[in-house]
Order: C-alpha cells, then sequence, then structure tokens
C-alpha cells in the first residue's frame, strides 16, 4: 500500500466513523423518532435564529441548532455537516406539551421526548407559543 491508500482509507474511515456517531445520536437524542411524525421539507422562514444551543432527550446541540419560528410551528434543524439522522423537523405548536419556563430557559415535550431551548430565543418563543398554540 502507499501512502495515497492510506491517506485514502483514513479519510474513508473517518468519514464512515462521522456517519454512524450522527446516527447513533439522532436515535439516541429521539430526533429519530420525532422525525416519524414531524419530518418536512418546507420552511416557512418567518423569525430565524441560527448557532443555538439546546437540549433534544439527553443530548446537548451546542450552538449547532437553527430555529425557525412561524406560525406553522416550531422548525428544528442543523447545519449540512451535522444533517445525516437529523432531517428538518416542524413541530405544530398544538403538540408542544408540558411547557416550563425557568431562568428564561424553555423546556417542554414533543412526544415524550423532552426539548429545552436556550435563552436566546425566550422572548419570541413564548410570544408564538401563546399566539398559535
Amino acid at each position: 500500500m502507499t501512502l495515497l491508500d492510506y491517506f485514502l482509507s483514513g479519510i474513508l474511515l473517518i468519514i464512515i466513523f462521522w456517519i454512524i456517531f450522527l446516527r447513533v445520536i439522532s436515535y439516541l437524542s429521539g430526533w429519530h423518532t420525532l422525525k416519524t411524525n414531524y419530518q418536512t421539507s418546507h420552511i416557512d422562514n418567518q423569525i430565524h435564529y441560527r448557532g443555538i444551543s439546546g437540549k433534544i432527550g439527553k443530548f446537548r446541540y451546542n450552538k449547532i441548532l437553527s430555529v425557525t419560528l412561524s406560525e406553522t410551528g416550531l422548525y428544528l434543524s442543523v447545519p449540512l455537516l451535522f444533517r445525516i439522522g437529523h432531517p428538518l423537523l416542524l413541530i405544530p405548536w398544538a403538540n408542544i406539551k408540558n411547557i416550563q419556563e425557568k431562568d428564561k430557559i424553555i423546556s417542554c415535550e414533543v412526544d415524550g421526548i423532552p426539548i429545552t431551548i436556550s435563552r436566546k430565543i425566550y422572548n419570541i418563543f413564548k410570544s408564538y407559543l401563546s399566539t398559535f398554540s
């Protein structure tokens, strides 16, 4: 084997590991479960925030969540690099349950999966939730 073969094999292993890693996180966090009912390909681009920290299930998504708020519901997505196993989700406002507010952090449940969203969007999230749920 040449040096190039080792290099290409290493790159291939890294890619395979990354794909497996993202799939496992998707299953363990609950994103895969949410995907069953809430996967979408269309986004109403009303109010959009990038670089949001949040928690889906027991996994933190530190500054990689994109959150869009619209009359239709709450859109959640991640950047393309993390998209494997994490498709765009649209969660209707009516499906967001057990809403709790603590220190300007929103915690809720969707189909039994806990979701926490950072304080950066607290006020606007709260206003959309009260208006459209």
